[in-house]
This record gives structure tokens, C-alpha cells and sequence, in this order.
């Protein structure tokens, strides 16, 4: 037996999963900001709303597992749905995390198998209808960026690129927005990036080169910094004998370089 709250039990579907669960657990606790039937026995009456983040706290306590359920099931203004479809939901799972409850039943919409008429009856055998399914702007402003690219590969000019852009804008589902672009090819794919420049060849001759190369830049600048140290605090310029340490052994380098050794073959 288990302890199970129901977020928006007092929705259509929240009563009859209320009815089908009577007596199969230990607890059913349901939430909803609207009035219930009284709690009968092994069942908890909550009136609170799911965006409320100290009730669903409370409401969460001890459960073994939550269905949510609430939310405004029908479209309206955003403003509307944000607080019970987008906060609420937000403040069941922050609230099941804090009790520690292991599972969490989420009802999503509809709308996620498309848009089926509200006289045909929802089945799980039904096939989802993706060019019905509403879209979003990100989804908007990807089709005009690719219209953008096309003005640029010369497929559309200015007049069509700015009639489509008005047509993705106004675009409600997406075998709406998919029509905008049916007619233009797939764009060809990037250039592979450049292969980074090799200084050294991968053989022994390249390490030693590379070592004995970071050795000499190393040793050139230690005495550069003494040098510039003793003239600055002196005030004087003294004789750049670091050049000394410089030239001589990168020379010998360059030679050998030039001559081959250590040097990726091209």
C-alpha cells in the first residue's frame, strides 16, 4: 500500500482517478483549489493551490508517489496559464525533490499528439499529427534564419524573403511553418575546418626539436628579463648581451630546421 497525492483532483480526470483509486492505498491526498467532495476514508482534503510552494511542501510530505494533474486545460492569455501550468508544475517537482519522493506521475496535454477535434475521443493507439502541432518562436526564428541564408546562396530575393519572414511570423502550426520552405533544397553542408598547422613532425627528430626549441625560447627569456631588470634599475642601457644567448643556439635551430629535422614533411 502506498500514499498517493492528486494534484487537481478535483478536475474531471482528477475525480475519476479519485474513484479508481478508493481503497487501493493506504492515503489518497487531493489537492485542488477548488471545492472537493469531504475526504472519505484513507483519503486527505487539501485546498491550496500546486504554485503555492509551502502548501505543495506540505501537501508532498510522506507520500510515496504524486500525479499532477492541475493546470488550465484550455488555451488562454499567458498570463493566464503561467502561474497553475508553468509555476505550479515547477513547485510540484521542487517539492517532490525536497520529500524525496520517488516518482512523479506528469498528464500532459493533448496537444503533444496534435490537433485531434475535440469531438474525437483521445486513444493511445492514435497516431500523433505533427503538422498540427503548434509552434513556438524559437522554432519561428530558426526558418527565418534559413530563409536569411537562402537570399544569401541567391534562391530567394528580398521581395520573397521578406513575404516568407511575414509568413513564418504568422505561422500557428508546423505544416505551417514547414510550407514556407518546402521549395528551397537542403542548404549544402559547412566547409570542414582547417586542420591545425603542425610546427614538428610527430617522430623523434620533431620531439627533440620541440624540447630543445622550448628550452632555448626559455633560457632567451630569463636573461631578456635580468637584462631589462638590471637596465631599468640602473637607468642605463646596458650592452644586450642576452642577444648572446639568443642568436647563436637559434641559429643552430633554424639550420636544422631549414635542413629538414623535426619538420612535418608538407
Amino acid at each position: 500500500m502506498t500514499r498517493v497525492l492528486i494534484t487537481g483532483a478535483a478536475g474531471t480526470i482528477g475525480r475519476d482517478l479519485r474513484e479508481g483509486l478508493r481503497g487501493r492505498h493506504e492515503l489518497l491526498r487531493l489537492l485542488d483549489v477548488a471545492e472537493q467532495e469531504p475526504a472519505g476514508e484513507g483519503e486527505e482534503v487539501v485546498t491550496a493551490s500546486v504554485a503555492d510552494a509551502a502548501a505543495m511542501r506540505a501537501a508532498a510530505g510522506g507520500v510515496d508517489a504524486i500525479v499532477h494533474l492541475a493546470a488550465n486545460p484550455v488555451d488562454a492569455p499567458f498570463d493566464v496559464i503561467l502561474e497553475p501550468n508553468i509555476v505550479g508544475t515547477q513547485r510540484v517537482y521542487e517539492a517532490a525533490v525536497a520529500a524525496g519522493v520517488p516518482r512523479v506521475v506528469y498528464a500532459s496535454s493533448h496537444h503533444a499528439a496534435g490537433f485531434w477535434p475535440r469531438s474525437h475521443p483521445m486513444r493511445v493507439t492514435d497516431p500523433v499529427r505533427p503538422d498540427e502541432l503548434r509552434v513556438s518562436d524559437a522554432e519561428r526564428a530558426a526558418v527565418q534564419e534559413r530563409l536569411r541564408r537562402a537570399v544569401g546562396d541567391g534562391q530567394l530575393d528580398l521581395h520573397e524573403f521578406d513575404v516568407r519572414v511575414q509568413s513564418a511570423w504568422a505561422a500557428k502550426t508546423r505544416g505551417d511553418l514547414v510550407r514556407v520552405t518546402a521549395d528551397l533544397p537542403e542548404p549544402p553542408p559547412p566547409p570542414p575546418a582547417p586542420a591545425p598547422r603542425q610546427t614538428f613532425s610527430d617522430d623523434d627528430a620533431g620531439s627533440a626539436m620541440r624540447v630543445l626549441t622550448i628550452i632555448w625560447a626559455c633560457a632567451v627569456a630569463i636573461n631578456f628579463v635580468v637584462w631589462a631588470t638590471v637596465s631599468l634599475a640602473t637607468q642605463d642601457f646596458l650592452h644586450p648581451w642576452w642577444l648572446y644567448v639568443a642568436g647563436p643556439p637559434g641559429a643552430v635551430l633554424g639550420v636544422l630546421y631549414a635542413a629538414g629535422i623535426g619538420r612535418p614533411k608538407s
